[in-house]
């Protein structure tokens, strides 16, 4: 029998013409591939406040949960993923609180050169189209 998926969210976070994007430390699981902001919930949280306190604790700010944008189901090798992508409007400018993390306001030509987490790989593409829209106006 397969094992439940693992439950995460993550932040597409969009100022004017750019995407907040998060770069893994080097090291660990995926390290050095780019993904939105977000992680893991908790068995007791709701997964708008565990994105809330995700934000919190990676980047130092507070953040509204907005709508879902994107669900994505993907199998690794070794877990399955089912990620859940929040439209997310941040209060304050985010940092890089945890060691070796980065972050980067990229617009969209940044954002496809980017090397990007199996499971964002689709999303990412689908978020430069739309950093895009507006300039096609």
């Amino acid at each position: 029998m397969a094992a439940e998926p693992l439950l995460v969210v993550a932040a597409a976070c969009i100022r004017g013409t750019r995407l907040l994007c998060a770069r893994r430390p080097p090291g660990g699981p995926h390290g050095g591939l780019w993904e939105l902001p977000g992680g893991k919930v908790r068995a007791d949280e709701a997964p708008e406040d565990a994105l809330r306190r995700e934000l919190r604790e990676e980047l130092g700010v507070e953040a509204r949960v907005g709508r879902i944008r994107d669900v994505v189901h993907h199998r690794y090798p070794d877990r399955t993923v089912l990620l859940l992508v929040y439209r997310c409007t941040l209060a304050g400018e985010p940092r890089a609180v945890e060691p070796g993390v980065e972050i980067a306001w990229s617009g969209a030509a940044a954002v496809r050169a980017l090397q990007w987490l199996e499971a964002d790989r689709a999303l990412a593409s689908d978020l430069a189209c739309e950093l895009e829209a507006p300039a096609r106006g």
